[in-house]
């Protein structure tokens, strides 16, 4: 703890002008800070005064101490806590307007939307701390990893919480969204990046029986996807440089089937065995980051027929940069760390 000054403004001013001692030698001799014994010099040579201004207004009477404590108790870390209910819980605090400006100004507080994660067995958690911990090891590079997966996009989808406008009338057509009582379809799509560059993007097609989509085998998956989309994963990595990479693919049916896990065998130089990724993952794929983003970006261009989002989706794919990409690929050390240092548990990426 800092010593406590040991002079006031008439000491300061008597040491300048009368000793004629420097600010660096005044503030070995008194202990006070060198621009605080510039600012009581300026004090006393341009306003006359030895002491502090006092504050303007009244005392406060609300904004006390004791009440701002009181809020924080109340308030910091905890959930549905909104500023009417802290005002009708702690009357003292005043009105709505008050506790926002306690939360805002004095607490320092921000409104942080509730982020979800997926919730996690100690089985999973136990598989993704083993699988972390062998990624990070020089066992695996990260340049040679394919990262792949599927995502659906939907057409005309129910305004999330992340959609706001700002408006003075709570009742004017800005604040509404019209969209279809039931979603009116949907477009899924196959990719995968490197840290290279992506592969073009696939269109997974379901043929539909009866007025129902008949389901996308393991057969489909090989035939419509690793097929075309493999060799230009390999001639990616060989022009880099890369003869050995690794392909990696999630834990769905179809990606484990055996017929699948046979055909990657004779393909691929190294894959994603079928007990080897772990269940509730999806920090661990890189491309779940760029499906987040080309999601929020199809949103805000809203498309209204299934051809218009094919082409939105396709514009989005292309829009991604490598730059982007790499910089994913750079961050990934750090997030098995992170899982690491929770045990298995999720990490904020």
């Amino acid at each position: 703890m800092p010593a406590r000054p040991t002079a006031d403004v008439k000491t300061i001013v008597y040491l300048k002008d009368t000793a004629h001692l420097t600010w660096r030698q005044i503030q070995v001799q008194t202990k006070v800070p060198t621009r605080t014994a510039q600012r009581w010099y300026q004090w006393w040579h341009k306003e006359g005064r030895d002491s502090p201004l006092k504050p303007k207004g009244r005392p406060r009477s609300v904004r006390i101490q004791r009440t701002i404590n009181k809020v924080k108790r109340y308030t910091k870390g905890k959930r549905k806590r909104s500023i009417r209910k802290i005002a009708r819980h702690i009357p003292e605090a005043g009105s709505k307007s008050t506790v926002q400006r306690i939360l805002r100004e004095d607490l320092k507080l921000k409104a942080i939307r509730i982020k979800r994660r997926v919730k996690l067995t100690d089985k999973q958690k136990d598989h993704q701390l083993r699988t972390a911990e062998f990624q990070l090891s020089n066992k695996v590079k990260i340049d040679d990893v394919a990262f792949s997966d599927e995502k659906q996009f939907l057409l005309n989808p129910k305004p999330g919480r992340h959609e706001y406008v700002w408006t003075d009338d709570f009742y004017s057509e800005d604040v509404y969204k019209e969209v279809p009582k039931y979603s009116s379809g949907c477009v899924e799509v196959w990719g995968a990046i490197t840290y290279y560059g992506k592969v073009d993007l696939v269109f997974i097609e379901r043929p539909v029986v009866n007025r129902q989509k008949q389901k996308f085998t393991a057969t489909d998956y090989i035939d419509k996807i690793l097929t075309k989309r493999v060799p230009q994963l390999d001639r990616i990595f060989q022009q880099n440089g890369h003869d050995t990479w690794w392909f990696q693919q999630d834990g769905d049916s179809k990606h484990t089937a055996k017929v699948t896990q046979t055909w990657l065998e004779q393909n691929v130089p190294r894959f994603t065995t079928k007990n080897q990724w772990p269940a509730n993952s999806p920090d661990l794929n890189l491309i779940e980051n760029l499906w987040k983003q080309m999601d929020d970006a199809v949103k805000m261009r809203q498309p209204t027929t299934i051809k218009g989002l094919k082409r939105i989706i396709k514009d989005e794919w292309n829009k991604i940069s490598l730059q982007n990409i790499k910089k994913l690929y750079k961050s990934y050390p750090d997030r098995l760390r992170q899982i690491i240092a929770r045990e298995g548990g999720m990490s904020d990426y």
